[in-house]
């Protein structure tokens, strides 16, 4: 299935955030879907349309960010998926080792945000 152009999942446990980065999407003309933690994420992915990205908090409950990217790294029908990560923690040395797609530090900049999803989501 290939994904669709506008459409953007955003895995955040911050209620307050995520509802402020989907709305900031939804403005921009995405079609933005939230998730509250990894695990939440993966049942969304399991059972809708692919997003063209995914922006990743790293620090959650229930399956962190990492977690989620490693099963998604290791799923030929995910791993394509380009990942942001996003954390209010200096850039770590696993995000490099990892090689995200992009990395955006808490609070983000709504600029810096569309800028980075216009490179994924096209």
């Amino acid at each position: 299935m290939s994904p669709a152009p506008n459409r953007i999942l955003v895995v955040e446990d911050d209620l307050d955030v995520l509802d402020i980065l989907i709305q900031v999407l939804e403005m921009a003309g995405y079609l933005a879907t939230g998730a509250i933690n990894g695990r939440d994420a993966l049942e969304k992915l399991a059972t809708g349309p692919r997003p063209c990205m995914i922006l990743l908090d790293l620090m959650m409950p229930v399956m962190t960010g990492w977690e989620m990217y490693e099963i998604l790294a290791a799923d030929p029908a995910l791993a394509s998926i380009p990942v942001v990560f996003v954390s209010a923690a200096g850039e770590p040395s696993e995000a490099e080792a990892s090689k995200p797609a992009a990395y955006l530090r808490k609070p983000i900049e709504v600029k810096v945000l569309l800028e980075t999803v216009q490179r994924f989501c096209v």
